[in-house]
C-alpha cells in the first residue's frame, strides 16, 4: 500500500511540474507588434485584436482590389491630393443657391397662372407619378391625347419661366 501511494505521489508531482511549466512557457510567451520598423511588447489580448484588424483590413483591401475600388490616395501627385481632384457633388457656392431659388420661385408664379386643368395635369404627372395611360383613362382620352397637351403646358411653362 505504501508503494502505491509512493507511485501516486510521484505520479501527481510529474504532472504538476508539467502542467507549472506549461504555465510558465505560456506566460513567458511574448506579443509583439511592429508599429514604425520597432518591434513593441504587447498582451495577448492586445496582440490577438490587432491581428483581427490587420485580417480585416487585408480583407477589405482584397473586397476593394476584386471591384475594381480605387482609393484617393492612388490619385496623389506632387503637391496636389487625389481627393481635390474630385469635385464635390454636395458643395455649391452661395451664386448657385441664389440662381436655384429664383428659378422656383419663378416656376411657382408660372405654375400659379395655370388654368385648374393645366395644373391638375401636371402634379398627376410629376407629383403623383400617373403615367399618361392612367391620365388618358381617367379622362376617357388616348394616351396621344394627354401627351399632347402635357407637352402645350410644359411648353407654357418654359416661356414663363424664361421671361
Amino acid at each position: 500500500m505504501a508503494a502505491i501511494l509512493c507511485q501516486i505521489s510521484v505520479i501527481s508531482e510529474f504532472v504538476q511540474t508539467k502542467t507549472n511549466s506549461e504555465v510558465k512557457e505560456m506566460e513567458e510567451k511574448q506579443y509583439y507588434i511592429k508599429i514604425k520598423e520597432t518591434q513593441v511588447e504587447v498582451s495577448k489580448e492586445l496582440f490577438l485584436e490587432y491581428m483581427k484588424m490587420h485580417d480585416e483590413e487585408r480583407n477589405d483591401y482584397r473586397r476593394d482590389e476584386y471591384h475594381r475600388l480605387v482609393s484617393y490616395n492612388n490619385l496623389d501627385i506632387d503637391d496636389v491630393l487625389g481627393i481635390d481632384t474630385i469635385s464635390d457633388y454636395q458643395y455649391q457656392d452661395i451664386a448657385d443657391l441664389v440662381h436655384q431659388k429664383m428659378q422656383l420661385e419663378k416656376l411657382n408664379l408660372a405654375f400659379d397662372s395655370l388654368s385648374t386643368k393645366e395644373k391638375w395635369m401636371i402634379s398627376q404627372v410629376f407629383y403623383h407619378e400617373k403615367t399618361e395611360r392612367e391620365i388618358a383613362k381617367e379622362l376617357n382620352i388616348t394616351q396621344k391625347a394627354v401627351n399632347k397637351q402635357k407637352q402645350k403646358i410644359l411648353a407654357k411653362l418654359k416661356k414663363m419661366i424664361e421671361k
